[in-house]
């Protein structure tokens, strides 16, 4: 089975419309011979861990307007 570039894998799930499928880490599975069973859930999105952006969330209107300007 010869690999192909990623956007080719891609644009093949979008025809047929699968689920979420990383590809990169699939096909870095696929280059380094694991086997399915010891490849990382390539199914799943990874959760992006998002900062709170709030300093202080008992701060007043007036506060957080001056921080702001």
């Amino acid at each position: 089975m010869e690999i192909q570039d990623p956007q080719s894998y891609a644009e093949l799930g979008k025809k047929h419309a699968y689920r979420y499928v990383n590809y990169t880490q699939f096909l870095e599975g696929l280059v380094s011979g694991q086997s399915l069973g010891e490849m990382p859930d390539f199914l799943r999105k990874q959760k992006v861990k998002l900062e709170d952006p709030v300093v202080d969330p008992r701060e007043t209107w007036k506060q957080w307007l001056k921080r702001q300007i």
